[in-house]
């Protein structure tokens, strides 16, 4: 059929015009606009088409000659600079410049029409179908209605790819300040095992395709073809390749293009919630402890209040510890979008322990065939842990350790915040270890951290404790 007008029409038209912006940070429908996207490229490639976005903007000096008013009046637009950006389903025989001239004004044309002549879109489009067969009608347009409404538009014109043609099989996506560098670089020592990252990301391991910069539900061909291109590790041998970063797990829209990717397995680093709140609460305190005169600072139980509290030292800042607490809303967004199978929970003390043995089966369960290399000693070559600062920042002077950190604020002082946090976040965190326990884990017998076991057996020991206490005495 070759990039005609009619084979348009007949065939791919009904495929065209769905909406591309995603806004998806903003906009609390695009979900519905992800589904439809993705919907219409599929049925575009089932048809034997092409996908297109064009971005079109109206000229303002084109009118319709019968009643005066502007193109950009029956359609909408009058007053607005706006440019328009939809999907296109072309005959894959089309070039890039055909569908920026003869497919992207069709289906304006029947837009326009349908405004002029106040029909629904789809009945001028059933009209035009059953005309544009006859040889006159398709001349007409050919050579005199498609110009005339190309002069109106300007517009451009790019390929679609889609998120399952990315060459990518696993996903750190998050939790930050658990180790997920770390965890990162070490696979990337694996001999079957790759780490995509940003060349400017390269101190922290980090890509950023899934999340920043998305203008449509869709990548781009050109986006597509780069990301594949990718190299990172030296050898022609065929790697299977993953990303990190750490926010993919707060972004719903990050994740729904991750699990568009078939196979994608995605791992998630945890730590105790209250150790994560508690250590952020140390780090926005360290200015004030490591300042030649130590400077006054608010305490804990103060900062894990709903409302937080003020950090003056260095930069002003207000600080809602609680919240580094907060894995459940997140952790549940993870699950709904990818589906549990999918999802691998590792705790942060697994890294911790340099144990060869777990990377092996983390290996093993990103699809390695075979344990990382050993020396003649038996031990595992190139695992080590990564000091984030010291790759971003190095003439930096490293920070207080943590543990030197808690001995300056005070025990008794972080005890109070503490006891405080740990009982307004009782029910959370129990949903949170029961949430835990459905998930994948490469714990012997899929056990719960230490963290959640412990404090699940101080939750029944609480129940226990007042269930005794409310039994009546004897008489």
């Amino acid at each position: 059929e070759g990039c005609s007008v009619p084979g348009f029409f007949l065939r791919y038209i009904r495929k065209s015009g769905f909406n591309l912006r995603t806004n998806a940070e903003r906009d609390p429908a695009w979900r519905g606009g992800m589904h439809r996207a993705l919907g219409a490229y599929r049925g575009c490639l089932a048809a034997g088409g092409r996908a297109w976005a064009a971005r079109t903007r109206l000229l303002e000096n084109r009118t319709d000659r019968w009643s005066g008013k502007s193109f950009r009046t029956w359609l909408g637009y009058e007053n607005s600079d706006v440019v328009v950006a939809m999907g296109i389903c072309a005959p894959a025989a089309c070039t890039e410049a055909r569908v920026r001239e003869v497919v992207t004004p069709s289906l304006w044309y029947v837009h326009l029409h349908a405004a002029i002549h106040g029909v629904h879109f789809r009945e001028f489009e059933a009209w035009v179908q059953a005309h544009v067969g006859h040889p006159a009608t398709a001349a007409r347009l050919s050579r005199a209605e498609l110009p005339r409404v190309g002069r109106m538009l300007s517009s451009e014109v790019e390929e679609l790819g889609h998120w399952s043609e990315l060459d990518i099989s696993w996903a750190i996506i998050g939790f930050w300040s658990v180790g997920t560098s770390t965890l990162a670089w070490n696979l990337h020592r694996h001999p079957e095992l790759e780490l995509l990252y940003d060349p400017k990301q390269e101190g922290v391991g980090e890509e950023h395709f899934f999340i920043y910069d998305r203008v449509y539900h869709l990548p781009l061909r050109r986006e597509v073809d780069a990301f594949n291109a990718q190299r990172r590790k030296p050898g022609a041998g065929r790697f299977r390749r993953g990303v990190k970063r750490a926010e993919y797990i707060m972004s719903p829209a990050a994740l729904a293009r991750l699990a568009e990717v078939p196979g994608l397995l995605a791992v998630v680093v945890v730590r105790d919630p209250l150790e994560r709140a508690e250590r952020k609460y140390l780090k926005a305190v360290a200015p004030c402890l490591e300042a030649s005169s130590p400077q006054a600072f608010p305490e804990y139980a103060e900062c894990v209040e709903a409302s937080g509290c003020l950090v003056r030292c260095a930069a002003p800042r207000r600080l809602a510890a609680a919240d580094e607490a907060r894995l459940l809303q997140p952790l549940r967004q993870a699950v709904d979008a990818l589906g549990a199978p999918r999802l691998l929970v590792v705790d942060t003390t697994e890294l911790e322990e340099d144990d060869p043995a777990f990377y092996d089966r983390l290996a093993a369960y990103l699809g390695a065939g075979r344990p990382y290399p050993r020396d003649p000693l038996g031990r595992p070559t190139g695992l080590r842990r990564e000091n984030v600062q010291s790759r971003t920042h190095p003439r930096r002077p490293p920070p207080l350790p943590t543990e030197r950190l808690r001995q300056l604020v005070g025990e008794g002082r972080l005890a109070a915040g503490r006891a405080r946090l740990r009982a307004a976040l009782r029910p959370e965190l129990a949903e949170l270890r029961a949430l835990l326990k459905s998930l994948p884990s490469l714990r012997p017998g899929g056990a719960l951290p230490a963290w959640a076991a412990s404090a699940e057996r101080g939750d029944e020991a609480e129940s226990e404790d007042a269930g005794a206490s409310s039994e009546p005495a004897p008489r």
